[in-house]
This record gives structure tokens, C-alpha cells and sequence, in this order.
């Protein structure tokens, strides 16, 4: 699965999700109270948890040492510096490229 694939079905969820339940949203607004602010909350909860998960997925690492591409940044803290776990060397900076 590609990362646009895997993007693009998740843009998808969020447009399923939002048709499901735009109409009973607005119906919400219309009638006011706390009910609707409460279903506001948990609209704006799901289609933020699921944007978070569908910008996140695009997100890959490349290491400007070795080249290679990650899911995560192969680099941690030690000493107040970074070492890389790929070249096995400590850095000022993180050697990693967010792409």
C-alpha cells in the first residue's frame, strides 16, 4: 500500500464520516442547547483525531547520513547529543529529513 493509497482511504473515512453525520449536525444547530454543544465537541473530536491520522500517515524520515527512508527518525539522545542508530555516530544536530 502506497502512502497517497493510504492517504486518499483515509480522506475517504473523513467523507464518510462527515455525509453520515452532517445532517444530524445541523439539525443540532437548529434545535441549540447543550446537547448540541456536546455534539459539536465530539464531531470536531472524530474529524481531528482522524485528520491527525490521515496527515500522519504521509510523514517518512530520511536520513541524510545513510540515505536510507524511515517511519521514524532513527536518531535518539544520548550525552546531549544525537546519536544515530544507523551509522552508530553521535551528532549536534538530528541527521534526519522530515519528507
Amino acid at each position: 500500500m502506497t502512502a497517497d493509497y493510504a492517504d486518499q482511504a483515509d480522506l475517504d473515512i473523513v467523507a464518510a464520516i462527515w455525509d453520515r453525520y452532517s445532517d444530524r449536525l445541523f439539525t443540532f444547530i437548529r434545535k441549540g442547547g447543550d446537547h448540541m454543544k456536546n455534539s459539536l465537541l465530539r464531531a470536531g473530536l472524530v474529524v481531528a483525531m482522524l485528520a491527525t491520522t490521515a496527515f500522519g500517515a504521509g510523514q517518512k524520515y530520511t536520513c541524510r547520513e545513510t540515505g536510507k527512508t524511515m517511519d521514524k527518525c532513527c536518531c535518539e539522545m544520548k550525552n546531549g547529543k544525537f546519536y544515530c542508530k544507523l551509522t552508530k555516530k553521535t551528532y549536534d544536530q538530528c541527521c534526519c529529513d522530515m519528507k
